[in-house]
């Protein structure tokens, strides 16, 4: 197969577990297509990031998150989203629960790939690492406001590098 040969879909943007099902039809060879590891929705706050704010509730504009606003809620969000397939779990923001309520969640789950997203940096990048996330979301830490307003493409590769070397250090580089 020419192109792709594997595709990280990190929320499925209101499709529920559209992807899951083509990820176990191309695995199981039904459909041709690259490897995919998808997530399901990112997790998030009611009124958060990932929700549809700001619109009429009377459109009933769906949101882009499942909603976890506490402890119990984001335990049973997970478990559901690995029920149905998920090979990630997209947590936003994840630092208001900082590394350490990562790895609480992870202790009995070791299996979950958690990835955290919204708030994520180099200052606390390692302990998220540590803490066993997959992966990081760092956006708006990478690609900051700065350097697109000034085109500071350089920055951008240095920042980039520095989160390389984190990961490194971490022992996932």
């Amino acid at each position: 197969m020419a192109g792709f040969t594997a595709e990280r879909d990190m929320g499925t943007e209101g499709a529920g577990s559209a992807d899951t099902a083509v990820r176990n039809a191309i695995d199981d060879g039904l459909i041709p297509g690259p490897r995919l590891r998808i997530s399901g929705n990112a997790i998030d706050i009611l009124g958060g990031h990932e929700d549809a704010n700001k619109y009429n509730p009377a459109q009933h504009v769906l949101s882009n998150a499942t909603y976890a606003n506490n402890k119990d809620e984001l335990v049973a969000a997970i478990r559901q989203q690995f029920k149905e397939g998920a090979d990630f779990i997209k947590i936003f923001p994840a630092d208001g629960l900082g590394p350490s309520y990562i790895k609480t969640i992870r202790a009995p789950l070791p299996h979950l790939r958690i990835v955290p997203t919204g708030g994520v940096d180099l200052n606390n990048a390692t302990d998220f690492l540590k803490a066993g996330c997959a992966a990081l979301g760092v956006g708006s830490s990478l690609i900051t406001r700065e350097i697109l307003a000034k085109d500071d493409w350089p920055s951008l590769t240095r920042l980039a590098g520095a989160f390389k070397e984190v990961a490194k250090r971490a022992g996932r580089g």
